[in-house]
């Protein structure tokens, strides 16, 4: 079975695309499910991946192809810009968890990205990518260390607490700026 994901940057000006789903909207697991993803280089496709109810084998037998690359050391020299985020929508702090057990990820045939799941372990087969996880192993299939580029240009929000131990905080005692790698103030 195919599908395909096309970010052809025509909805607005963002760079940064989302695409929410359900973990066995995506793959059953059980079989073979291949997802062709074209993306512009200059875009980057979040997809939010909820693992809540799922069976944390169910990505096992997913496979990607980002830009009609195929599973090759060559795929490198191009942009990385899909970052897979496992998350799960029920869970107390919202991350996705395996315990002691292994979710396999594209062990099935190759996978293609980031994974993001930073409180589970992943198993993962010929991954081009990097993984960002509690703990991974490799099934002996060849992968390629394919860091997360995204879009260089992306936004960031920032919220602080002021908190002081031992003594009396009141509002005037500290401000904050934000500072760009140049030391300027940023609005």
């Amino acid at each position: 079975e195919n599908q395909t994901i096309t970010v052809d940057g025509s909805i607005g000006s963002s760079n940064n695309y989302y695409l929410n789903i359900a973990a066995n909207k995506i793959s059953d697991g059980n079989n073979k499910r291949v997802l062709n993803i074209s993306i512009p280089d200059n875009k980057t496709l979040i997809i939010n991946v909820d693992m809540a109810n799922a069976n944390i084998n169910s990505l096992e037998k997913l496979v990607t192809k980002i830009n009609n690359h195929e599973n090759s050391e060559l795929v490198v020299k191009h942009d990385n810009n899909i970052l897979w985020n496992l998350y799960d929508s029920l869970g107390a702090n919202g991350l996705f968890t395996t315990g002691a057990e292994y979710a396999n990820v594209g062990t099935g045939d190759y996978f293609m990205g980031t994974i993001l799941a930073p409180n589970a372990n992943i198993q993962y087969g010929a991954v081009n990518g990097s993984i960002i996880a509690n703990e991974t192993m490799q099934n002996r299939q060849e992968s390629h260390k394919w860091d997360f580029t995204g879009h260089k240009g992306t936004s960031l929000s920032l919220v602080a607490t002021k908190k002081l131990v031992g003594k009396e905080l009141s509002p005037e005692m500290f401000s904050f700026e934000m500072l760009d790698k140049d030391n300027k103030v940023l609005q």
